[in-house]
């Protein structure tokens, strides 16, 4: 186990959920957050995406554009896990 810090706005996570009224309360609440992420990260077959909203819309225009253009080929979703696959490890 490592400690880590980080800065969160607790008038809004006050907001979110009143019982949190005390610094404790907030490291509590915190901590079993995590560890429910952590416990989907393991069980999780594939790695998340790195990628933001934004950058994913950008790559799937800009894609479609090339392809509408034709410049570029459709690939199977086998094919893409593969190489994925590869690239990962």
């Amino acid at each position: 186990m490592c400690d880590v810090t980080i800065s969160i706005n607790e008038a809004a996570v006050r907001k979110f959920n009143p019982s949190l009224s005390s610094l404790d309360a907030i490291q509590q609440w915190l901590q079993h957050q995590v560890n429910i992420m952590m416990e989907n990260l393991a069980e999780a077959k594939e790695p998340p995406c790195c990628y933001t909203e934004e950058e994913v819309r950008h790559l799937v225009t800009e894609r479609l554009d090339r392809y509408d253009a034709g410049l570029a080929k459709t690939v199977s979703l086998e094919e893409v896990e593969k190489h994925m696959k590869a690239r990962l490890a």
